[in-house]
């Protein structure tokens, strides 16, 4: 189903995802196509099925600068579903180069059936505010200068963390997500399991060992041994 490669209909029940399942329409186009222009009426969500779809900005000279490319299960739009405009308009133009099969949801299709099942809606605006949130946190660490307290901050801010907290996470996705390379993740991560502040348990797992240490990293103050023995001599 193309609505399950939609990071906003992540959280719908079986029921959900039938009822916006059923809006879907297809749409085949060919080569050197152009598919809306920067400030037209945004209409439909797309889902790319096959092919790639190219958006373009106009520059300063009015030459279309690529900015983003959409691979096999992206989509474009989905922002557009719950603005507050009677006619949102696109921000980008859309080009396709190569043949390209998409899977549309029209936006007026969308309204009629989030009028008619609030739950849709209300589950749809949790998604929307859990991934802002993200974003917002994406911001915040991309803005600390520091690589250990960068990648400390990101982890440190992971909705309902606390010790022992087992994060899927891999070395790229923190990079991407924090615009670092996997080199530099790959060796703050290590020399926060060597302060043991948290364990890196295969290629695709954190675990926090210290929820108290990894806030004290992000912030940048020094992390206590807590795990070190007392010395005897200064028991006496």
């Amino acid at each position: 189903m193309c609505v399950r490669n939609v990071p906003v209909f992540a959280s719908l029940d079986e029921a959900g995802f039938r009822a916006v399942h059923s809006l879907v329409r297809h749409m085949d186009v060919g080569r050197n196509t152009l598919l809306f222009q920067e400030n037209e009426p945004f209409t439909s969500l797309m889902i790319v099925r096959q092919g790639m779809l190219s958006l373009l900005k106009s520059g300063p000279d009015d030459e279309a600068v690529e900015t983003d490319t959409i691979r096999v299960g992206g989509v474009y739009g989905s922002e557009k579903l719950f603005v507050d405009e009677e006619i949102p308009r696109h921000d980008f133009s859309g080009f396709c180069e190569a043949p390209t099969a998409f899977c549309l949801i029209r936006l007026e299709d969308f309204r009629t059936l989030v009028k008619t099942d609030e739950r849709i809606a209300f589950t749809m605006l949790r998604e929307l505010n859990e991934r802002l949130t993200e974003c917002h946190r994406r911001l915040y660490a991309v803005g600390i200068k520091d690589a250990e307290k960068r990648i400390a901050y990101y982890l440190s801010s992971e909705p309902g963390m606390r010790d022992g907290r087992l994060i899927a996470k891999t070395q790229e996705s923190i990079g991407q997500a924090l615009f670092l390379t996997k080199e530099t993740v790959n060796r703050k991560l290590k020399q926060l399991e060597a302060d043991g502040v948290l364990s890196i348990e295969g290629k695709r797992k954190i675990r926090v060992q210290s929820m108290r240490d990894l806030l004290a990293k992000a912030e940048g103050r020094s992390v206590c041994d807590t795990n070190r023995r007392p010395d005897s001599r200064n028991l006496l």
